[in-house]
């Protein structure tokens, strides 16, 4: 089906301050016909425009039902249930939910292709992380071709470029390439404002990104650095109304409190807090390593 978008898609454009010949890189076609789109003389394919819709971090899931036939409508399904069950930790649902994605049509699609192919290494437990990370900037350039992380924190990223960064992070710390990974963390806070996502989607990223990156500081002993983290992930969490991470943000809070040499009365309320957080926020498995990290890091029975 194709879509006749000029107007739109020329706004989008220009509030996104870009050229045409910028835009025709980022959507893979030649500059001629990102003219031809906006003057009406051609219309746009509905993949096209979802991907440009990606790339200015529009609201793009809801749009596919009017353009789906009933062959692409069960990969639609299988793409919504994908995200959901990854955000919400479901990994079983995920794995059964990247499968039906993968057999579906619609994974032929460009930006499909690089969140089944994110989703994919993000659920296999036997990759190392060495092995992870080889595979995570091949699947960049699905979409940053020419990727430099070095001008990391001036690009103009989308959700799921913004994902597999923070995945690129995470396996850096956990072999202990911290200062890389920090790197990469800080870069994208310092990104946020020009980031190509959705308030709905920045909700979700930005609490689980703070809350890597005070790991990341209170693993090398930065211990202030962690608590400052801490703090802007708290404000961020309230923010975007998102308090899942409030519960590990307070911990790691209250850790660094504790290690700094602080009395108990000083860290024990954000324990406390953590606890009861996770709990009335039905985070019934957070809770519980909450209570254990209270009695054997904390000493703290009475929560």
């Amino acid at each position: 089906m194709k879509v006749n978008t000029g107007a739109i898609i020329k706004k989008l454009r220009l509030d996104a301050g870009l050229t045409q010949v910028e835009m025709a890189e980022m959507l893979f076609v030649d500059t001629r016909q990102i003219s031809r789109f906006e003057s009406g003389d051609f219309k746009m394919d509905v993949w096209q425009l979802m991907s440009m819709l990606q790339i200015f971090g529009q609201p793009s899931d809801d749009f596919w039902l009017f353009f789906l036939d009933s062959e692409d409508y069960n990969g639609y399904r299988a793409y919504r249930k994908l995200k959901s069950d990854l955000r919400n930790e479901n990994y079983d649902e995920a794995t059964k939910s990247l499968e039906l994605l993968e057999k579906s049509s619609v994974s032929t699609k460009r930006f499909v292709r690089q969140i089944v192919s994110w989703a994919k290494i993000y659920l296999d437990k036997e990759l190392t992380n060495e092995e992870a990370l080889v595979q995570l900037y091949e699947v960049l350039k699905v979409s940053k071709p020419e990727f430099d992380e070095e001008k990391l924190s001036d690009y103009r990223l989308n959700y799921q470029e913004m994902r597999i960064l923070l995945h690129i992070s995470v396996c850096y710390s956990a072999i202990g390439d911290k200062e890389r990974a920090i790197y990469i963390a800080e870069a994208l806070i310092e990104s946020r404002e020009k980031s190509r996502t959705s308030e709905e989607d920045r909700a979700v990223f930005f609490p689980v990104l703070f809350s890597n990156l005070s790991n990341h500081y209170g693993q090398i002993g930065e211990l202030k650095k962690s608590m400052e983290v801490c703090r802007r992930g708290l404000e961020i969490s309230r923010e975007y109304n998102n308090f899942r991470f409030v519960p590990k943000l307070l911990l790691n809070l209250a850790s660094c409190l504790c290690l700094l040499g602080e009395e108990e009365q000083i860290y024990k309320p954000h324990v406390v807090r953590a606890y009861h957080c996770a709990y009335a926020m039905g985070l019934t498995k957070v809770a519980k390593d909450i209570k254990r990290d209270a009695e054997e890091h904390f000493g703290i029975t009475d929560l």
